[in-house]
């Protein structure tokens, strides 16, 4: 009689530490950002109004209004290395920063957008900043050994 033996494949499950959490937490928020600035390109009305010089509710489009908005949306982007490089004390308060702005911008804009995919979108954002906001105020301590 041939004895069969099942054997269970386990995969390896490494811990993820926070600055690897933080840092691809941001990289989702800068996708949520840019699919939903990329889809309001299909939009009719949305494309007018670029096409008219305008932002919507926000105005006219100007060169210094460009600037603001790419060096507002430039933190994520600087976030993803800040999460991994920044002394953790750093690290925790610019992420408490920008992940609140990042959360509150994200929610006026989905207030007052009357776009389903924009709302999406925006849910996902605060979700996300929410999430960061909590990671840094939950990252482990360690006692000193001085």
């Amino acid at each position: 009689m041939i004895e069969s033996t099942q054997h269970e494949t386990k995969f390896e499950d490494p811990k993820i530490n926070i600055r690897q959490r933080l840092s691809g937490l941001w990289v989702a928020a800068m996708f949520c950002y840019i699919y939903a600035d990329i889809l309001a390109f299909y939009d009719d009305y949305l494309l007018g109004e670029i096409l008219n010089g305008n932002l919507g509710p926000i105005g006219p489009i100007t060169q210094e209004l460009k600037l603001g908005i790419g060096v507002f949306m430039s933190i994520p982007a600087i976030m993803v290395y800040v999460s991994l490089a920044a002394k953790p004390r750093i690290c925790r308060w610019i992420n408490t920063a920008s992940g609140g702005l990042f959360t509150a911008v994200s929610l006026v804009t989905t207030i007052m957008s009357p776009f389903y995919y924009y709302i999406y979108f925006g849910i996902l954002e605060v979700a996300i900043t929410v999430y960061i906001v909590w990671l840094v105020w939950k990252w482990p301590t360690q006692l000193s050994t001085n």
